[in-house]
């Protein structure tokens, strides 16, 4: 893929703060939600669950090196000890049993930890990419 377009950029974003936003898993609610069904779908184990989490680091990995941000992916690194160990864990469960599994608070609070480096280093990247063309643009 040579041409790159805004919206892998910004589907890339919005993965690394899907990541960040599992730091809110384990909110504790005070008030009883049985009067809000529908939000219950909303909360963030529902949101969370296992499986997604994988997609979604899968696909920011196929998204670093579609977009060539080599330094990115660099920073991506410790993700892949931990998405090895998820999907070794769910392969060892029943499909239909996957979707209400969700993060322990400390693996979770890793993935946000990594996933804000993440960010920091895409940033960088990308504005570093940014700076390059228009300098060769104003040339």
């Amino acid at each position: 893929m040579s041409e790159k377009t805004l919206y892998q950029y910004v589907k890339l974003g919005m993965n690394v703060e899907y990541l960040n936003g599992i730091g809110t898993i384990s909110i504790l609610l005070g008030t009883s939600m049985v009067a809000f069904p529908n939000l219950t779908m909303n909360l963030p184990a529902a949101r969370y669950p296992v499986r997604k989490v994988i997609e979604v680091i899968k696909s920011i990995f196929l998204q670093l090196e579609e977009l060539d941000l080599q330094q990115s992916l660099k920073s991506a690194e410790p993700l892949r000890p931990m998405l090895d160990e998820m999907e070794n864990f769910m392969a060892s469960v029943p499909e239909q049993s996957q979707m209400g599994i969700t993060l322990q608070d400390p693996f979770a609070d890793q993935i946000v930890a990594l996933a804000k480096n993440l960010a920091f280093a895409i940033r960088a990247e990308t504005s570093a990419k940014l700076a390059s063309v228009k300098d060769k643009e104003a040339k």
